[in-house]
């Protein structure tokens, strides 16, 4: 079968794209994005729907029975924080050296070498 003239240009077209994309795939990836985006439909605005005491908010048009009504922010209050005081250094050598029954003068291995070879005290 002899494929015409036409499909040949349009199978050489598209392997001439394929190449470019896998060379170059940031412009590719640009139009595929600007795609994906103009595709994409546009978010609905806010409307806030009230019926007597019930409120709730929707991006579409608001219940049978609803009023549609503005939606407002509240001000927001900045307050600056308290701050915190820094806690004391705590003092933990002495304790620990105690709790471990470490003098100043020998370091854990000596003391534990000891503790091995002459017994528990």
């Amino acid at each position: 079968m002899a494929l015409s003239l036409r499909v040949w240009g349009v199978i050489g077209v598209c392997v001439a794209a394929a190449v470019l994309a896998w060379q170059q795939p940031g412009p590719l990836r640009a139009w595929v994005a600007s795609a994906q985006q103009a595709a994409a439909p546009a978010p609905a605005p806010l409307r806030k729907c009230v019926n007597g005491q019930q409120v709730s908010y929707t991006n579409v048009d608001c219940p049978a029975g609803h009023q549609a009504q503005a939606v407002t922010a509240p001000p927001v209050n900045v307050v600056p924080g308290t701050p915190v005081p820094k806690p004391a250094p705590a003092s933990s050598a002495p304790l620990l050296r105690q709790v471990l029954d470490v003098d100043q003068k020998g370091t854990l291995k000596d003391q534990m070498m000891e503790r091995a070879i002459e017994g528990a005290r």
